[in-house]
């Protein structure tokens, strides 16, 4: 159990901080430390995505709270990713306990576990990789929260089809970039790589320095021609590439 002044480690079951004395907040550290040991369930490293998810998280947890208890959860789960003994299941059953002692509304009860088990799903598609050892527990978590399936569904559902759109958002704009590379080599998609290859030096025989040089052009056009070029020769490198041409 990780002190939420001190920041420093103590016996599971701890009520007290063994380096400070302070009365352990035990909803606060199970819920922090939960998602900590959560986010580093598959490996230690956490990326930019599941970082701007857990922040959100934390930000929603310290609304209505001071700058200094926001600081506090960050210190908290800094702390945790690193513990030696991470123990989602033990936090996973501190949560359940304390929350129940904090309040008797079974519909706020209710809420917040619902609210932690989406938290935890979010996180499983921050990084655009389903981890299946993850996701075993997490369902484990909903069915301790006692979390109806068809709600977990709801929520996987809910994140699929996000992700879903993101790929289909991120396929169309790789798409209408290759278009425009296609466009600056006056071919399409659907043009051979002979075609392409033809084109290229088409293009690069209009626009090279040997071809121009001599026709007394005024130099805003020889300045036009050589950036025209880089262009071309661009295009046709990431062409080449995405087509595996030699």
């Amino acid at each position: 159990m990780i002190c939420q002044n001190c920041f420093q480690e103590n016996e599971k079951g701890s009520n007290f901080c063994i380096h400070c004395g302070s009365k352990l907040n035990k909803m606060i550290i199970s819920s922090v430390s939960l998602i900590a040991y959560m986010a580093t369930l598959n490996n230690n490293i956490i990326y930019e995505n599941k970082k701007k998810i857990i922040s959100n998280i934390f930000d929603y947890l310290a609304q209505n709270n001071t700058v200094n208890f926001r600081n506090k959860l960050d210190n908290i789960f800094n702390k945790a990713i690193h513990s030696l003994d991470k123990d989602y299941y033990f936090m996973m059953k501190v949560y359940f306990y304390e929350f129940k002692n904090y309040t008797s509304s079974i519909d706020q009860q209710k809420h917040a576990f619902h609210l932690m088990v989406e938290f935890l799903i979010e996180m499983i598609y921050a990084d655009g990789i389903k981890n299946e050892k993850v996701r075993i527990a997490v369902e484990e978590i909903a069915r301790y929260f006692d979390v109806p399936q068809s709600y977990l569904q709801t929520i996987y559902n809910k994140f699929e089809n996000t992700q879903d759109n993101r790929q289909k958002t991120s396929d169309s704009s790789n798409k209408n970039t290759l278009d425009k590379y296609y466009s600056i080599l006056k071919s399409t998609q659907n043009s051979t790589n002979m075609d392409i290859k033809r084109a290229y030096r088409e293009l690069v025989r209009q626009y090279h320095p040997d071809s121009i040089q001599g026709k007394e052009l005024p130099e805003d056009f020889m300045l036009f021609a050589n950036e025209r070029l880089k262009e071309i020769n661009n295009a046709y490198d990431i062409i080449k590439k995405e087509r595996g041409i030699k």
